[in-house]
């Protein structure tokens, strides 16, 4: 593996870390290259990355916690949590959510072309509160749908009473020892992140958000392979006891839709 990325750990290369493991155990840990170049940050198995999509696995062990807490259903409708969607809501679960099955509309075909400002989950619930249709009957056809994840984000809101920065924290993170790991803000600072850059001319920019970049639900974890780690042995340990008020079961069932969720 050295060998791959030997000419990839430059003062003038954007980080990158690297976990290898087999049966739960680590093979190969290691990062190359710079996590802030401008600053002069080296990549570390404690660099925290934005895991985009990843970030719906987190979003799925919530919804089961609730579940468990019979705080939900995963029979119950998306109006019984927001009732100014439209009639097509009634139709839709959050088990059809979790799984890809519901037949939201993409936000991302529904924000004006002209728009700058970065969308926040409430924006796209409202996106969905104007809509009067879903693209196909829910519960019909497959189909990768990031709107449904980030109304599952707000459910998660609306069950527990906190927001879902706080509940991941309180929840999953925490109790794993994932002390990296945290939600993209806009106003907060993430500590020991990686930037991403684009070349432009002769000279590397930071330039790594853009209009999608501060949802939460359906992507907004910023972790790093350390404490990625600590949440892979969630299935393979007894790690789950640290996980309060969810069954082994619950736990087994997100894994199992994981193969899913990116």
């Amino acid at each position: 593996m050295d060998s791959i990325f030997s000419n990839y750990d430059t003062i003038h290369t954007s980080g990158i870390s690297i976990m290898v493991l087999k049966n739960g155990k680590i093979l190969y840990n290691k990062s190359f290259g710079l996590s802030d170049i401008q600053n002069r940050h080296k990549a570390s198995e404690n660099t925290n990355y934005r895991i985009a999509s990843v970030t719906k696995s987190f979003t799925a062990m919530a919804i089961m916690m609730l579940r468990d807490e019979g705080k939900l259903k995963l029979d119950d409708r998306l109006t019984e949590f927001f009732p100014d969607i439209p009639a097509y809501g009634k139709k839709v679960t959050i088990r059809q959510m979790l799984i890809h099955t519901s037949g939201l509309l993409g936000y991302a075909q529904l924000v004006r072309p002209e728009r700058t400002d970065p969308l926040t989950d409430t924006d796209v619930l409202h996106l969905m509160e104007r809509q009067d249709s879903t693209v196909f009957e829910p519960g019909s056809q497959f189909s990768y749908n990031n709107t449904a994840y980030v109304l599952l984000g707000l459910i998660v809101e609306k069950a527990s009473g906190i927001s879902f920065a706080d509940f991941l924290r309180q929840r999953i993170f925490d109790p794993l020892g994932m002390t990296n790991s945290t939600l993209n803000s806009r106003t907060g600072v993430i500590a020991n992140r990686a930037y991403g850059y684009n070349l432009k001319g002769d000279k590397l920019v930071k330039e790594d958000q853009n209009l999608y970049s501060y949802l939460l639900g359906d992507g907004g974890i910023y972790t790093s392979v350390s404490d990625f780690y600590k949440w892979d042995q969630v299935e393979r340990t007894d790690k789950v006891s640290h996980l309060k008020r969810i069954k082994v079961s619950s736990v087994n069932e997100v894994f199992k839709i994981d193969s899913f969720l990116v």
